[in-house]
């Protein structure tokens, strides 16, 4: 079926079993988010993934999507989530305004994949960007780390159509935490117990 990205990315999204969506609005960033009716609009970049990485402790399979400057903005919370891990598929995606064409300023995220140790994907088509999506949930509960998708301007085109192949919608079950100690500290537990 031929699909624009603003469709694929919805698509896939509901082919993966996403459970939490949310998001800060911004350049690039704001047409994406106008896929998700449900999308839970954050305060600011820190809270949006820090409300996806809660959601992804919780077993919720959870997307983060904010603008090229959101990223600086969340880089601490970024960073520690990727020391301490997921426990769902996590999957941030940064909207890179690559010649500052609706943003205040140009930037490559693709750094942030490097400060935090984990995978980056960069779809130039419809048809990537619902794979890369589809499996980085996968990707992510494997290797327990977010995984951060960089979309540029070029798939910010409603007018780029390309054929994708959808693939059977997952049935997500709920992870549940096999063990705690992995996230809080050994004392901590103990005290709450």
């Amino acid at each position: 079926m031929k699909l624009n990205p603003f469709e694929a990315l919805k698509l896939a999204v509901e082919d993966s079993s996403v459970s939490f969506v949310t998001g800060y609005a911004g350049a690039i960033a704001s047409s994406f988010m106008k896929e998700f009716p449900n999308l839970i609009q954050a305060l600011n970049e820190t809270v949006a993934l820090d409300m996806a990485h809660i959601n992804s402790y919780l077993g919720k399979r959870s997307l983060a999507i904010m603008k090229n400057a959101g990223l600086n903005e969340a880089a601490l919370p970024f960073r520690n989530m990727c020391d301490t891990g997921v426990n769902a598929g996590l999957i941030i995606i940064v909207t890179d305004d690559i010649n500052a064409e609706m943003s205040e300023n140009k930037q490559d995220s693709r750094v942030y994949a490097e400060l935090g140790k984990t995978l980056l994907l960069e779809p130039k088509s419809p048809s990537e960007l619902y794979e890369m999506l589809y499996e980085g949930f996968n990707i992510s509960e494997l290797t327990e780390m977010p995984i951060l998708l960089r979309i540029t301007n070029a798939l910010n085109d409603k007018e780029f159509y390309e054929d994708v192949s959808r693939k059977k919608k997952e049935s997500h079950k709920i992870k549940r935490l096999k063990k705690l100690s992995k996230f809080i500290r050994k004392d901590i537990i103990k005290f709450c117990l």
